[in-house]
């Protein structure tokens, strides 16, 4: 409090609370000259106050104090008063308490409040100045409560008692106001000064109870009950334990019935909170305070989430918490999970003084709570399919006993509900991303982030400070003008939604990130939006030594396919994918298969549809994406006839979601039942990849899986779409479904797409020479009429004609010398086996050329193809019978827990970076393609050593 000296000894009396605020060891009173003029340079003739209620802080100044003393006391009173209500009530300064459960103060205060406001609103010049500025000084409305109150010590100060009841009277609204301030807040302020130094040594238990979460816990929830537990505590009551299905919830209902008992702070302050785990981290704290305040008479302990490992102990533990009631006049009230009720028995029968009350047969969920506190719960965040959404858009009004006490205990907890991903696979590539390795140079990078700035690209360098080479350190502090490298790492969660506002500055086109963890495709696909031309490189920096980029995005490498109908072809039914969202989401069909050839682009459309919706702002619904080739670990355990339930086709998709958690499972068949309120799309991607199982083969389960889907197109109102090459159609034929294939991508495109590969892909070399410049000269030396033009084909022949581009070119490759100012190499495919042959022939090349420093001889060559058709074998057949001859003693797999074989990572990683396989665990791996996978095992089929499987390369070639 700031005030010239000589008015310092005419404030001293002016509030009976003022003795009490000194000794108040949560606040600090200062009083003396300001040594400067800051506060009375920037304040008017009248008085100014400002009161920080977390910083315990009260100014108050004025330039000439006693020119209008009244109107300085009045704002000292003003000021004072925010304090007092602060200490009094614990509420931000609202003049009720917080803890009374049934707000009966609060509703009446409130409705003042609303009075007052419609009152003044309606004629404000009839309403003394310091009311009408609670209302037009631009507070806002949550602050009207604590602002208005204030008012009225602030007029008595500054006009009088008699004064001040003239002009509060006039209203009715006015008129309760006062009454309200003398009847309620004037009276428990004489209590709070009266029990004084009790008050502050209360002060202890609350800021303990602060720091154990468990009360705040209950205080920010503000969870109302529609009815009180029916607690009868007897005087002999030392020990009352609880056991319940829901402990959290049936806690908030305990306190909340005591608390109505006693509805102010004291509740707070005479009692401890906490959870068993805080009482027996803090058990020496906890005994001190409980023993040391005589007035502090029980301990409520929630137990909960007790690991079946930890149960040896939590009879020692427990006996410990017991020890606490045998003091006379202390009580322990435990809440308990029903799995606990044995052990604490035991202690139990220890004392006489303990009761077990058995709640577990009561079943409580939301319907138990007021309306206002249901819609807390209901606006709880859940995580559904990938989304973050509150429960109230899965759970309709019709649903409410889906949110029992369970769900409610959990979110109370704070855990995290996760109900399924938005995909049960982990390549969900997008297009326009393009993987690959190439070395770099520490000179290189550095000249290469200048040449992006001058080209308007983007470049994302991975890796953690230290270990950046030193020239590189320099280079970028100078380039971006920082003192230090860790001025320009960002989190892209913070930063890149925000560059394409900022990407005129260099600081916006090169981020640097710590780990490749810390940034997110999508927000890489939503940085390029408006840059389609530009090319964002990601660069990994290891070591002085080992600089790499491995990947790159640019828009201008999606392949935007045309959907066109199997069964008649006319221009009228050709849907791009906005047309076929818009076609799929219409509701005329609920299931589309997309049938067409290997390497056609299916999964990928299917990502990049996936990928429109879920960040489209006119779709309000869900998508879910299956990679149907995993179903086999589970579709034996499931029995999935032509006559299918859809109840167990639901456990089934529950299973193959691994939505194993019984909340997520409730809240997920729920949805999907009932999708009323929103859309949720099924994506099944690789019908023709459903393999054998233990006891089906492939025909069998994909006739299951027709099933399936049969079932939930009759049975929900789910949107499916299902990706299939052509020979496994005809499963779903018997299904009224739309079929679709893809239309033929043109000559022109193909030449476009390997002219914008080839161009991206060079910016990373320093001073390449070639004579790839031109759509023309790739039209015109381009042949691809001896292949399927097909993405896979399109991106493989691009990587083969880069390659040429740096003048090392594949066998196959014949020079045009009949033109000089064309030196570009002809390329002509013989066949699409030699394109495959070649292609790997490539990656082998790469690899030893940039990761080894070597070249590829024969032999390197075979042993590469045999380790590879062995990871080919088991990523296609898994654990067959017939496999096992082949797989059992080679050093790539191992014999598992269970007996069947799984991969040696170890040993498979080794192999990684070549770029033939995408993922890799111990039980399953993933070629970049399923189709090379076939390549490779079509070797050992062409030379009758494998024999009895079907191929696409055998049957189709």
């Amino acid at each position: 409090m700031l005030m010239p000296d000589e008015g310092q000894s005419h404030m001293r009396n002016t509030s009976p609370v003022r003795p009490f605020l000194i000794g108040s060891p949560s606040i600090r009173l200062w009083e003396g000259s300001w040594p400067r003029n800051d506060l009375t340079s920037i304040a008017s003739s009248d008085a100014l106050g400002w009161f920080n209620d977390k910083e315990k802080e009260l100014l108050i100044g004025a330039k000439d104090v006693f020119s209008n003393k009244h109107k300085f006391l009045g704002v000292f009173a003003h000021e004072l008063a925010h304090w007092c209500l602060e200490l009094v009530f614990k509420n931000n300064g609202n003049p009720y308490y917080q803890s009374d459960p049934k707000r009966l103060k609060a509703r009446e205060f409130e409705n003042i409040v609303k009075a007052v406001h419609t009152d003044v609103q309606s004629n404000p010049n009839a309403f003394h100045p310091i009311i009408q500025a609670c209302f037009y000084s631009g507070y806002p409305r949550s602050e009207w409560s604590r602002e208005l109150i204030v008012r009225v010590p602030h007029l008595i100060a500054e006009c009088g008692t008699t004064r001040t009841e003239t002009i509060l009277s006039r209203y009715e609204s006015t008129k309760s106001l006062l009454s309200f301030y003398r009847s309620h807040v004037m009276d428990e302020a004489d209590k709070f000064i009266g029990e004084g130094d009790l008050e502050g040594s209360r002060e202890t238990i609350y800021r303990l109870n602060s720091k154990f979460d468990l009360l705040q816990s209950y205080i920010e929830r503000d969870l109302q009950f529609c009815n009180n537990e029916d607690i009868e505590i007897h005087e002999s009551d030392s020990i009352l334990v609880y056991s319940s299905r829901h402990p959290f919830m049936t806690f908030f209902k305990i306190a909340h019935t005591l608390n109505c008992i006693e509805p102010n702070n004291k509740f707070y302050a005479n009692n401890l909170f906490c959870t068993f785990q805080v009482f027996v981290e803090n058990q020496g704290k906890i005994r001190r305070q409980f023993f040391k305040k005589e007035w502090c008479r029980t301990i409520f302990v929630l137990c909960f989430g007790v690991e079946s490992g930890h149960l040896g102990n939590y009879g020692d533990w427990l006996e410990d918490l017991l020890e606490l009631a045998s003091n006379f006049n202390k009580r322990v009230i435990l809440i308990i999970e029903c799995k606990l009720v044995t052990p604490t028995k035991t202690q139990l029968m220890k004392t006489h003084n303990g009761r077990l009350i058995d709640l577990s047969t009561r079943k409580m969920d939301i319907r138990d709570l007021v309306e206002t506190s249901q819609q807390r719960i209901l606006q709880c965040p859940i995580n559904f399919l990938g989304k973050q959404v509150q429960l109230q858009e899965i759970v309709g009004s019709d649903e409410l006993e889906l949110v029992d006490g369970n769900l409610i205990d959990r979110l109370l907890i704070g855990g995290n509900i996760i109900v399924g991903s938005e995909a049960n696979i982990v390549d969900v590539r997008l297009p326009g991303f393009v993987t690959f390795y190439e070395n770099m140079s520490v000179e290189r990078l550095v000249e290469f982030v200048g040449e992006c700035l001058a080209r308007k690209d983007f470049v994302v360098i991975v890796g953690k400070s230290e270990n950046y080479p030193e020239v590189v350190t320099r280079e970028l502090c100078k380039l971006f003008e920082v003192d230090s490298i860790e001025e320009l790492f960002v989190f892209p969660a913070d930063k890149f939604r925000s560059i394409g506002e900022t990407s005129s500055l260099p600081r916006g086109r090169v981020l640097l990130v710590p780990s490749r963890n810390e940034y997110d495709y999508v927000h890489i696909v939503d940085l390029l939006k408006n840059f389609e031309s530009s090319v964002c490189y990601f660069i990994h920096v290891e070591s002085s030594e080992t600089i790499y980029s491995d990947l790159m995005y640019t828009p201008l490498l999606k392949f935007n396919r045309t959907l066109m109908l199997k069964s008649h072809q006319v221009d009228n039914d050709e849907l791009d994918e906005n047309g076929f969202i818009k076609q799929l989401l219409s509701g005329d069909h609920r299931l589309f298969v997309i049938s067409d050839d290997p390497g056609s682009g299916k999964s990928i459309f299917l990502n990049d549809i996936q990928f429109v919706l879920n960040h489209s702002p006119d779709f309000d619904g869900y998508v879910m994406k299956f990679a149907l080739r995993e179903c086999y670990s589970f579709i034996d355990k499931h029995t999935i006839s032509p006559d299918l339930k859809i109840e167990e086709a639901l456990r089934f998709l529950c299973a193959f979601g691994k939505i194993d958690d019984d909340i997520a499972r409730k809240l997920f068949v729920s949805k999907i039942k009932n999708t009323s309120k929103s859309q949720v799309v099924l994506l099944l991607d690789g019908f023709d990849e459903i393999g054998s199982s233990d006891l089906h083969d492939a025909s069998q389960n994909k006739e299951k899986i027709a099933n399936l889907i049969a079932c939930l197109k009759k049975y929900t109102s789910l949107y499916i779409v299902v990706s299939t090459r052509n020979e496994s159609e005809t499963y779903l034929r018997n299904i009224y479904c739309t079929v679709s294939k893809f239309k033929i991508l043109e000559e022109e495109f193909i030449a476009s797409y390997v002219l914008r590969f080839c161009l991206s892909r060079m910016r990373l070399q320093c001073h390449m020479e070639t004579s790839i410049q031109t759509l023309d000269n790739v039209r015109r030396y381009l042949n691809t009429a001896k292949t399927m033009p097909t993405p896979l084909h399109i991106t493989m022949i691009s990587e083969l004609f880069l390659e040429m581009g740096r003048n090392e070119s594949p066998e196959f490759y014949k020079p045009d010398f009949s033109r000089f100012d064309y030196p570009i190499i002809r390329f002509t495919m013989p066949s699409i086996e030699k394109l495959y042959e070649e292609f790997i022939n490539l990656k082998y090349k790469l690899y030893f050329r940039e990761k080894k420093n070597s070249a590829v001889d024969i032999r390197t060559k075979e042993h590469c193809d045999s380790v590879f058709q062995r990871l080919a074998l088991f990523s296609i057949y898994g654990n067959e019978e017939f496999t096992e001859e082949f797989l059992s003693n080679d050093s790539m797999f191992k014999n598992g827990t269970d007996g069947n074989i799984v991969l040696n990572t170890d040993k498979v990683g080794e192999y990684y970076d070549i770029g033939i396989i995408s993922f890799f665990s111990k039980s399953s791996i993933e070629f970049i393609h399923r189709v090379f996978a076939e390549y490779y095992i079509s070797h050992w089929i062409l030379l009758g050593q494998v024999t009895g499987v079907e191929l696409y390369w055998t049957t189709n070639l």
